[in-house]
């Protein structure tokens, strides 16, 4: 369970006006969880977010809206 503050910042993240930074975000999520139900509706609104991105390294591109969907993943089986 995340603290106040910490939940604050995360929401701050996925809210973001640069979609550089929610990938970042998104992609922190996937790879540790937090376990904090409290985020899910702000990663699910990101399900339809098809800006472009980079996925991963080596380049690879794609939209917001898949890393939400793994984020989203990871969130609910943690």
């Amino acid at each position: 369970m995340l603290t106040e503050q910490d939940f604050i910042e995360w929401v701050e993240d996925l809210r973001s006006d640069d979609p550089a930074w929610r990938a970042v975000t998104l992609r922190t999520l996937w790879d540790m969880p937090t376990g904090d139900a409290r985020i899910l509706p702000y990663v699910e609104q990101l399900l339809h977010d098809n800006t472009p991105c980079v996925l991963g390294l080596p380049y690879i591109f794609g939209e917001i809206r898949w890393l939400a969907a793994k984020a989203l993943a990871a969130e609910r089986k943690a």
